[in-house]
């Protein structure tokens, strides 16, 4: 038998490490099969048998557990700052007093605070944030920092606790509802982050100690002067200061001159009442001519806060049947017989129509328009705001100015009627008057215009009675208004376009397009200025204005400025953009188009009136730039 070749060096290595591996690996099964027995026959395997994974999964949930144990007794400030820093429970606070508070009677709020840890705390305080109609008239103890409501403990030691007592007076207004809050700040022992606990009481406004009752007559004739009585009593224990009577109005009930109402409202000074007084005021007034059925009074008792909000802490209703006059009187200016807007220097049309209603003659009859003029609020002469000297009216008699109101009289010497007016017989009376512009610095107008009548007599029977309308408020609407016009050069000469000018076929000329807004009255709200570029004209981007945002829009070619709101003092705004315009054959020998119909929308934030207007379209005839004046027209190349 021949002998095996002979190995190399290298090959005697590897055969040295491949019995040398498998060595190893015989003895590892040898051990193994003497721990794990016949088990370890599967021990190549890397799936393991499914009792072997259940208690490696039993085994391992244990040592989790104890871990967590260990972790818990080893580190438990790290433990507690996990659980508690969130919840604020270990400063225990509580509020209790009443829920249901009657408006102007003291009510009483304890504060119950502890340190239920068993650790001090460090930087403890309390504040105490409530309603701004709440007034605190004790606190014991008192605050550390009176203008926050804040007590400041400092340090608490465990187991602390005490009692604070808060006395006050809430003057909201009935039906509200609000909330007091304690907010808790410490910072627990061996922490290094501040804890916060909270405790809230929701209140509700639903009494108040004041009383009272409306007192009217039990049926009325319109025309017929009405006295409405509000009585109000303070049953509380504390004085009730700066009282005011606030009356919502029926529809047709027209106030003494002395108690003019504003859209239906009116309100009377009560003043002061200290406990267990009592006080009447008395709404006097007719019901306009025309007016019957059932009307209600309303009127709320109460105090008017800083900036004007009311809160009510009595109300009290009562019905009025009225039952219909012997004389119909209707008023109705600029075609309607409801408040409305007038522009400023208009023309106000005015018709008066009357009629006898009863089944007797009347005689003797009497109407006075009265004209009255408001500036900024405040009545100033009649004619302040009317042209006098034009009104238009063959009929009236005679006229009188006063202080406050110019008046216009109608009687039987002009007006045959008046003399005797048969059961059922009518007529109307027509005039017209022009207005003025606003005198200077003033923002904002108003006319307002009203009828009385009177009747001598129905029948044989002297009745003098006497019959009203509904005032008619003409408030000016703004005077804003928009000049759009282009310009090549400014008004000193400078450029502010190029190109050949007048303008040539085939070839580019830029101009400068503006909107010019002016106004003294009334702000403005969604304000928006827009119009669409000839198809000829290029927008080239260089656009700005004073207020607002000036945008383009490629697909439609519109040119759009739009503002939210325009304060009532910017009396003067202005936007501006360039075209680059590019005549064609079509335009030589005229004047090309630079800017279609500009449309202007707005609404009067004084009247919430919508005002919509529209301005001629532009061409290259710049009449009003003197350096581009008469170089319009579109020359040949």
């Amino acid at each position: 038998m021949s002998k095996p070749p002979a190995l190399t060096h290298k090959e005697g290595i590897k055969k040295s490490k491949r019995i040398s591996a498998r060595a190893r690996r015989s003895d590892l099964e040898l051990k193994l099969k003497s721990i794990y027995g016949a088990d370890a026959e599967n021990l190549h395997r890397f799936e393991r048998r499914r009792q072997n994974r259940t208690a490696y999964f039993v085994f391992g949930s244990l040592f989790f557990i104890l871990l967590g144990a260990a972790l818990w007794f080893v580190a438990p400030s790290l433990a507690w700052r996990f659980s508690n820093r969130e919840s604020g429970a270990g400063f225990s606070l509580d509020l209790a007093g009443p829920d249901h508070i009657a408006i102007g009677g003291e009510q009483t709020y304890q504060i119950q605070w502890a340190n239920t840890e068993d650790r001090p705390f460090q930087s403890a305080s309390i504040r105490l944030t409530f309603p701004p109609d709440f007034s605190i008239t004790s606190a014991v103890p008192p605050p550390t920092d009176r203008k926050n409501m804040q007590w400041n403990f400092g340090m608490l030691p465990a187991g602390t606790k005490g009692v604070i007592e808060i006395k006050g007076i809430f003057s909201g207004a009935l039906g509200a509802e609000s909330a007091l809050q304690l907010i808790g700040t410490y910072r627990p022992e061996r922490t290094e982050k501040n804890a916060e606990s909270l405790a809230t009481l929701p209140v509700s406004y639903t009494d108040s100690v004041l009383g009272g009752f409306l007192q009217a007559p039990a049926k009325v004739l319109a025309g017929d002067a009405v006295s409405v009585s509000y009585t109000v009593i303070n049953h509380g224990k504390e004085p009730m200061k700066g009282l005011v009577a606030a009356f919502t109005l029926p529809d047709g009930f027209v106030p003494s001159a002395k108690q003019a109402a504003d859209d239906h409202q009116l309100s009377l000074p009560i003043g002061d009442l200290v406990p267990a007084a009592s006080t009447t005021i008395t709404l006097v007034g007719s019901f306009a001519s025309g007016v019957s059925g059932d009307s209600l009074f309303h009127v709320e008792a109460g105090r008017r806060a800083l900036g004007g909000l009311f809160f009510p802490a009595q109300k009290s209703d009562v019905r009025v049947p009225v039952l219909a006059g012997n004389f119909s009187l209707a008023s109705v200016a600029n075609g309607s017989n409801s408040d409305q807007s007038l522009q400023p220097g208009g023309i106000i049309h005015f018709a008066l129509n009357y009629q006898n209603t009863s089944q007797e003659d009347l005689k003797d009859i009497r109407l006075t328009v009265g004209l009255e003029s408001l500036l900024d609020g405040i009545s100033a002469t009649g004619t302040s705001l009317i042209d006098w000297p034009l009104i238009q009216s063959p009929a009236f008699s005679a006229s009188s100015t006063h202080a406050r109101i110019q008046t216009i009289t109608f009687e039987k010497k002009r007006v045959s009627d008046f003399g005797l007016l048969p059961p059922g017989a009518e007529g109307t009376l027509e005039f017209s008057f022009p207005t003025k512009a606003l005198p200077k610095g003033i923002k904002d107008g108003v006319i307002r215009i009203t009828v009385d009548g009177e009747i001598g007599s129905a029948g044989n029977a002297k009745i003098s009675r006497s019959v009203h309308t509904v005032p008619i408020s003409l408030r000016y609407r703004t005077d804003a208004d928009l000049d759009v016009f282009a310009r090549y050069f400014t008004e000193e000469g400078a450029p502010l376009g190029f190109g050949p000018l007048p303008p040539v076929a085939q070839k580019t000329t830029a101009y400068r397009i503006f909107w010019h807004l002016t106004k003294t009255l009334h702000p403005l709200q969604d304000f928006s200025v827009a119009a669409h570029l000839p198809p000829n004209a290029v927008w080239s981007a260089r656009a700005e204005a004073d207020l607002g945002t000036i945008r383009y829009d490629p697909e439609t070619r519109l040119v759009q400025w739009t503002a939210d709101q325009i304060s009532d003092h910017a009396n003067e705004l202005e936007a501006s953009f360039e075209i680059q315009l590019t005549p064609d054959a079509n335009d030589i020998g005229r004047f090309a188009d630079l800017l279609d119909e500009t449309t202007i929308q707005m609404k009067d934030a004084v009247t919430s009136e919508t005002i919509s207007r529209n301005k001629p379209a532009l061409s290259t005839d710049l009449a009003n730039d003197d350096g581009a004046r008469g170089k319009g027209v579109v020359r040949k190349e």
